[in-house]
């Protein structure tokens, strides 16, 4: 279904399955589709953090970072209540439909790729803001780190 789903034009993206599916889409057409999945979107909402504007609430998918956020432990930046999506709203964010959150985040990609002078493939963009996240993360809040026993923070 998601192999098929690639072919649209704008394919129906929910929030849900959006970590799997978006690998499948990423793969079928990278030059058009990126992953989304936990590390992203705290990645996404974290640089807007540290920017200090009031920006677009990305909504967050569970994850077992402890650092990015872990749901079942209820530990990590996702999981914090200033950060919530409401928490965020009330501070003057934006907050935009779960089903439109894949196709904003791709169109961002594509925004920000453009502004290069040579252009890069989207799943660079991605892998940066994976790659990052934790990094992001204790930039904002830089108190996570405690508790979190792996080899970058001993």
């Amino acid at each position: 279904r998601y192999v098929k789903m690639a072919e649209h034009e704008f394919p129906g993206t929910p929030i849900k399955g959006v970590a799997s599916y978006s690998k499948l889409l990423s793969v079928a057409h990278p030059e058009k589709y990126a992953i989304y999945d936990a590390r992203v979107a705290v990645a996404l909402n974290a640089v807007q953090l540290l920017m200090g504007f009031n920006g677009i609430v990305f909504p967050y998918v569970t994850g077992r970072n402890n650092v990015t956020g872990n749901k079942q432990k209820k530990q990590g930046f996702s999981e914090m209540e200033e950060f919530a999506p409401n928490a965020l709203e009330s501070q003057g964010w934006s907050v935009i439909d779960p089903s439109c959150a894949y196709q904003t985040y791709i169109e961002l990609l594509k925004d920000v790729n453009a502004r290069f002078a040579e252009r890069l493939p989207l799943y660079n963009l991605e892998m940066t803001l994976f790659s990052q996240a934790e990094d992001l993360a204790l930039a904002v809040k830089p108190s996570l780190v405690c508790g979190v026993k792996s080899s970058k923070t001993l």
